[in-house]
């Protein structure tokens, strides 16, 4: 045997976000829901903990590696709306 392979889950990650929401019911038969979330996610790499095929470039420091993930979406909207017609 020329060495044995280590498969941890050893790598972190964080999410903070923060959203602001705008509800009106009933407004001339329109109802309408809209929200923007500002979000941020940082972590060690942009692969799932699972995943046995990736090699970290400084295995004893993971923190190397540390910063924003790649899919990352800061900033997100939403709108939905419904119209009711008075009859």
């Amino acid at each position: 045997m020329t060495g044995i392979g280590d498969n941890t889950s050893l790598g972190y990650a964080n999410y903070n976000g923060a959203f602001v929401s705008f509800t009106t019911a009933g407004w001339h038969g329109l109802t309408a829901r809209t929200n923007l979330t500002w979000s941020r996610t940082l972590g060690t790499q942009g692969v799932v903990q699972a995943s046995s095929e990736f090699t970290e470039p400084t295995p004893y420091n993971l923190g190397n590696s540390y910063g924003p993930q790649p899919f990352d979406i800061p900033f997100v909207y939403n709108l939905a709306m419904l119209y009711q017609p008075p009859f």
